[in-house]
């Protein structure tokens, strides 16, 4: 990141992928994605607003490799955070096109980040009891840290992060650095959590 973003951010701790690194490896889970789901005709729901960008990479680089390959999409918004910041359970904050039926459906999360891993979690029941199939996921990026066992692994995973710090850019955020804060730089930089912000 260049000084100017630095200081601009009082947050920075460090850019760890390029642009280039990110939609790098978003091309290959591209490939992924073609070699499971060709001729199965997936719906691809996007978990707005984090995951726009890498939405639109991933479905960009499966048309180009494969002009044949007809994705169709959907979004859906999920939110976990209460009116005065801290969080909560997952809940629906807007649902899915009300034209869009997903009995029988094969169905791709894809999500920007799996912290805890609940929003994925609950976002799979509610699927699976409107009807879908089959619901898999694919994240940009997954944190290592411990979740219940019954919770379903990402099929597809970007890149993993360790550690307490928040990532910005390539589609996500940081709330301190006002709305959308950090969410289209290009791409992944981490920013210092909260109470270890150096002097």
């Amino acid at each position: 990141m260049s000084s100017s973003g630095e200081l601009t951010n009082p947050f920075f701790k460090e850019q760890i992928l390029t642009r280039q690194e990110v939609e790098g490896r978003i091309s290959f889970m591209a490939i992924e994605v073609r070699r499971d789901y060709t001729g199965k005709n997936p719906l691809f729901l996007t978990v707005r607003n984090g995951a726009t960008y890498f939405s639109g990479v991933l479905i960009r680089e499966i048309v180009l490799q494969d002009p044949e390959f007809r994705p169709r999409l959907a979004t859906i918004r999920i939110s976990t955070d209460n009116s005065d910041g801290t969080l909560r359970k997952p809940y629906i904050k807007e649902d899915l096109q009300p034209d869009i039926s997903l009995e029988g459906e094969n169905v791709i999360v894809l999500e920007d980040i799996r912290d805890r891993g609940e929003t994925i979690h609950f976002l799979k029941d509610h699927l699976i009891r409107s009807g879908a199939d089959e619901v898999n996921s694919a994240v940009l990026l997954e944190r290592i840290t411990e979740r219940p066992s019954h919770f379903q692994e990402p099929r597809y995973v970007g890149f993993y992060l360790s550690g307490e710090d928040w990532a910005i850019g390539s589609g996500l955020d940081d709330g301190r650095m006002g709305p959308d804060g950090g969410r289209y730089l290009g791409g992944i930089s981490l920013n210092y959590p909260p109470g270890q912000i150096p002097e």
